[in-house]
């Protein structure tokens, strides 16, 4: 495959303090430990890493995509805001973005899922945006910037305002993504183990590429907010 068409090997993370409630990265245990192995992997294998903060996202915003600035500021969660910019970052740089209860499970990097246009994949039968990749100004995402777009309506309707957590799937999540990609041939679907005793969760894979904790910890933070 050409390496025009190739995911960079390049790997993004996103946190600040949702909300503006001061919680350090560090103080998440949930995101600490699998955070520094996220590090230590990419360095291990000649990977670029960013962790990308609340500073970075506007600055990108400011000096490339002025014209989502109004959206961005729209969102009435952190965690669309959150949702929303890693699109912009895999639009703008290409690579892979994972969320930080996710951690690489291979001892070598899997060289087959950068050797692809993009990919998203899904847990438990669900499309999400918890690992994702592709090459640069791939339209896909112009697609999903769109879409999100014309459903940010569905923070006025009532029956939202109770039901949280679906709104951010509704506007920038996993509904969203599934009115986008469909029937779309880029989605992988085995390749992740997931676990979260607390949830119930353990879904065991011995192909998987990664391993998603589920911590769900902005859901949490959403249902605090008044």
């Amino acid at each position: 495959i050409s390496s025009i068409r190739m995911i960079p090997k390049l790997v993004h993370q996103i946190y600040w303090g949702f909300n503006d409630n001061g919680v350090l990265l560090k103080d998440i245990k949930e995101y600490k430990g699998a955070v520094d192995q996220n590090e230590l992997y990419c360095l291990t294998n000649n990977i670029k890493y960013k962790m990308w903060n609340k500073k970075d996202i506007e600055l990108l915003l400011v000096d490339k995509y002025p014209e989502y600035i109004d959206l961005y500021n729209e969102f009435k969660y952190d965690i669309q805001r959150a949702d929303f910019i890693r699109y912009i970052i895999l639009y703008e740089y290409g690579g892979i973005y994972i969320d930080c209860d996710v951690i690489f499970l291979k001892n070598c990097i899997p060289y087959d899922i950068f050797d692809r246009e993009y990919f998203f994949v899904k847990s438990m039968g669900v499309i999400y945006n918890a690992i994702m990749g592709s090459k640069k100004h791939n339209n896909i995402f112009k697609l999903i910037l769109n879409e999100i777009e014309m459903s940010i309506y569905k923070q006025e309707e009532e029956i939202y305002k109770t039901w949280k957590g679906r709104l951010v799937f509704q506007t920038t999540g996993q509904s969203m993504l599934k009115r986008v990609l469909k029937n779309d041939k880029h989605i992988l679907t085995n390749i992740i183990e997931t676990y979260n005793p607390k949830k119930n969760i353990d879904d065991k894979n011995i192909d998987a590429y990664f391993l998603d904790y589920n911590a769900s910890i902005w859901y949490e933070d959403i249902m605090k907010k008044v």
